[in-house]
């Protein structure tokens, strides 16, 4: 199923064809899988379990994020280091570093009060040390329109990922929904 070129991992025709499948329709059964590709529901599951081993693929869900009414908001940030605490952020979806040196931020925001907390730098994302300079602008389509939900996960801690605590931050008096990864986030996911 798999082999090992050269430290290049390859994966065999079936494989590939059955990881086309899962991305077309992640429903179907191994037994159904296994009908279309002519192999048994046991060497379907096998090779599931190898791609998900081998970090190939990662089930997940996908939500529209326009049905919670929410904005998308692409930060592009100079920043002299990347803090490991990014990565547990639930606001930034996506994060990369492009070629001339800058970061590109999907961020989350379900209302206009965010935007302008991170206009102002009042955010830890946009107001640590290491931000030398942000530009913000709303993203006004996104395709697909799906994302990972990881804004969802609205938290149970009284300190935000970044080392902040929204009940001694000004702007959370001023209306800021506050970080959905704590006990003080008061937005529109808080349920």
């Amino acid at each position: 199923m798999f082999s090992d070129r050269n430290s290049v991992l390859v994966i065999r025709d079936r494989c590939l064809k059955l990881l086309r499948l899962f991305c077309s329709d992640v429903r179907k059964s191994f037994t159904k899988l296994g009908r279309e590709l002519g192999l048994s529901h046991t060497a379907v599951r096998k090779c599931y379990l190898k791609l998900l081993e081998l970090g190939i693929m990662k089930p997940t869900t996908l939500v529209n994020y326009r049905a919670f009414e929410l904005r998308l908001l692409l930060l592009t940030l100079l920043m002299s280091k990347l803090p490991e605490w990014l990565t547990s952020c639930p606001r930034i979806l996506l994060f990369c570093t492009v070629d001339d040196g800058a970061n590109l931020a999907l961020v989350l925001a379900e209302s206009w009060k965010v935007r302008e907390v991170l206009e102002k730098r009042s955010c830890s994302i946009t107001s640590s040390n290491w931000v030398r300079e942000v530009r913000i602008n709303e993203v006004r389509r996104l395709l697909p329109q799906y994302v990972y939900p990881k804004f969802l996960e609205v938290g149970s801690e009284e300190v935000c990922p970044c080392g902040q605590r929204c009940d001694q931050c000004p702007e959370y008096d001023l209306g800021c929904p506050g970080c959905p990864a704590t006990v003080w986030y008061r937005g529109v996911l808080r349920n």
